[in-house]
């Protein structure tokens, strides 16, 4: 299968200015004062994407222009037993881990795996820099 993203642009929140992303901007290259950078989406309306793995379902409403392999969203279910013992019929729990039983597939749950899948996506394919991805913790 073939990836193909959702077309976007960043908006200057301050300015209403409307420009592309150039890979890692966090901040309109022409705004003479600081401000929110957020994306606009080509796809008015969100749709889940059974065909992508992980959070890449949600491709539709991200700045993303790959994926990558090996991405695990986090699991939503309906609780049984806590719900029982708080007396709630509609409890949903979302879990970020690993527990294979609920379709959880994190294995570290750091910030390898929940945020550097988005981070690194936002480049091309072909991008020919060094990317120094750094945690603590």
């Amino acid at each position: 299968m073939t990836f193909i993203p959702t077309k976007y642009k960043l908006m200057n929140c301050g300015t209403g200015r409307i420009f592309e992303d150039e890979g890692w901007t966090l901040a309109d290259p022409q705004g003479d004062a600081p401000a929110l950078v957020r994306a606009v989406y080509g796809k008015k309306e969100f749709g889940l994407r059974e065909d992508l793995d992980g959070f890449y379902k949600f491709a539709d409403w991200l700045p993303i222009k790959r994926t990558l392999l090996h991405s695990h969203a986090p699991v939503t279910y309906k609780s049984k037993g806590l719900a029982e013992y708080l007396g709630l019929e509609n409890l949903y729990i979302t879990f970020s881990g690993y527990f294979p039983k609920i379709g959880a597939q994190m294995e570290t749950c750091s910030f390898k795996e929940t945020e550097a899948y988005s981070v690194c996506a936002r480049l091309p394919e072909n991008h020919d820099r060094i990317l120094v991805v750094a945690s603590a913790g």
